[in-house]
């Protein structure tokens, strides 16, 4: 959980970061930190289910 948790929020920061109005190089460095984020996010969030599933928490 605080794996997603971590996660979830890193992503979040993210997409306020992108929100800024920065500069074209900016933003494209900024989207794919962002895009990376949500990966990370995502994958952490099926590792959590998985544990849900195989520990009935």
């Amino acid at each position: 959980m605080q794996r997603y948790e971590a996660a979830a929020r890193t992503y979040a920061e993210s997409v306020r970061e992108l929100q800024r109005g920065l500069a074209k190089l900016d933003y494209e460095r900024s989207f794919l930190a962002t895009e990376e984020a949500r990966y990370t996010s995502e994958l952490a969030r099926a590792a959590l289910l998985q544990h849900i599933r195989n520990h009935h928490c």
